[in-house]
């Protein structure tokens, strides 16, 4: 999978703006943004692993919940992943921001971590209910 380092985001996000300032339409405006949105899969493994590194967890729109019966009601011990709200998911990077550790990080630091979220943001923004 192609990767990008999160201090390219900067230089792709100046050249979506630059796109977006001259579409005309609205439909030009979706379909570029659209396409912006897809291009930040390339971020994500960069995101997910500065965030891992930083505050030693696994930041993720989706949860593991163990599914003890089925339809049937028959116990299983099976688990099923589901998505998170965008409300618990915004509230949870709310969280990292206000945590002491990320207080403690310099400044590169903190535009890398900021990088990490605006991507996490972004990206699952409309997927997120």
């Amino acid at each position: 999978m192609l990767t990008k380092d999160l201090e390219e985001l900067t230089k792709d996000l100046n050249a979506y703006n630059q796109l977006l300032a001259e579409c005309e339409t609205d439909e030009e405006k979706d379909n570029t943004k659209n396409d912006f949105i897809s291009s930040l899969r390339v971020y994500l493994p960069s995101a997910k692993t500065a965030v891992k590194d930083i505050f030693k967890i696994e930041l993720t729109p989706f949860i593991t919940e163990e599914a003890t019966y089925d339809g049937l009601m028959r116990k299983t011990n099976a688990e099923a992943i589901v998505k998170k709200t965008k409300v618990d998911f915004y509230e949870e990077i709310d969280r990292l921001i206000r945590s002491d550790t990320y207080q403690t990080l310099n400044e590169e630091q903190k535009i890398k971590i900021d990088n990490a979220f605006y991507i996490f943001k972004t990206y699952y923004e409309d997927s997120l209910n």
